[in-house]
């Protein structure tokens, strides 16, 4: 912890953290050589949205809050409406889970953590849309269910790429001034407040200090906070597994996520146990948690690879 800036592990002599996942022939060479005890599986438990759900606790945004707890609303489907003016959005479509996909890793996430708009416009035209930097012509771009991206945009009025960069640079406006104005305004009040101290406390009882960015300092909390909610949970669940005599063993970390080497006999346990302590007993412990946190799951098969983890459905447990 004491590596990092923001007080969030780190990792060496193999960097656990920097396993590939992206590249699928990368993945598979490396993560094939991870496996669990003979007769085991591998669970990997991810924290879902930690990021911006501990966000939301900083800077209590009235929208944010609505998104996070209401599970049927889709924040990046609704600025990918907005951004790509797409009056029925069904993620279900190819090019739409494209273009959702585009907006939530190329305008939500960037803008939450400080980039600017024409990063953002160039990002998601040029790399997830594959249009050109310059005037756009029919039949450019991703295919969509009537022709293709620029033939879209085209007809909404947007004919260059120069016109989409001042049409993403009005929604920034909108997005901090009107969207998400709670947080935009908290985001000034922490730097006024580190200006004046020259440090800030997280959530966690960390203190940050030094000479640091406006981006930094409003990144920092988040990013530091959230990897302790992960670190919490980890302990707790090595505490009560020791407890429980249980034969399933704790085996890592990455980013969000909590790795286990599990007897098949006690995934039914151990699932339960994780859901406990990291998304309800933990809120009892740290009361400024005020929005719900969810978990997802990836299991392996017995004497599986960790190349070969798939998600795993476990509702029906606490039905």
């Amino acid at each position: 912890l004491h590596l990092v800036k923001t007080y969030r592990s780190s990792s060496d002599s193999p960097n656990f953290q920097n396993i590939p996942v992206r590249d699928e022939e990368s993945m598979k060479i490396v993560r094939r050589a991870l496996c669990p005890r003979p007769g085991h599986q591998l669970l990997e438990l991810d924290y879902s949205g930690l990021e911006v759900r501990i966000a939301a606790c900083y800077h209590k945004d009235k929208t944010m809050l609505a998104y996070i707890n209401n599970p049927t609303s889709d924040m990046h489907a609704d600025m990918a409406k907005q951004i790509f003016i797409i009056d029925k959005f069904d993620k279900d479509l190819p090019s739409h889970y494209i273009l959702r996909q585009a907006v939530k890793n190329g305008f939500v996430f960037p803008e939450f953590y400080g980039d600017y708009y024409k990063n953002c416009a160039e990002n998601m035209a040029c790399v997830w849309g594959k249009l050109s930097r310059g005037v756009w012509k029919p039949g450019q771009g991703i295919e969509m269910p009537n022709g293709h991206l620029s033939d879209h945009m085209i007809s909404k009025g947007i004919k260059s790429f120069q016109k989409f960069v001042d049409h993403v640079q009005k929604i920034e406006k909108d997005f901090w001034g009107n969207r998400f104005f709670d947080y935009a305004k908290w985001k000034e009040q922490w730097w006024r407040e580190y200006k004046k101290k020259g440090y800030f406390t997280t959530y966690t009882g960390f203190r940050c200090s030094g000479v640091m960015s406006r981006n930094d300092v409003t990144n920092y909390p988040v990013q530091g906070s959230a990897f302790h909610c992960l670190l919490w949970s980890f302990i707790e669940l090595d505490k009560r597994m020791e407890r429980k005599g249980m034969n399933s063993k704790l085996i890592g970390q990455v980013h969000d996520s909590i790795i286990l080497d599990i007897n098949p006999t006690e995934l039914e346990s151990i699932i339960k146990l994780v859901y406990k302590v990291s998304c309800q007993d933990i809120q009892k412990v740290w009361p400024w948690i005020i929005v719900p946190l969810d978990i997802e799951i990836a299991l392996c098969p017995i004497d599986g690879s960790w190349a070969e983890k798939e998600r795993y459905e476990f509702r029906y447990f606490f039905s």
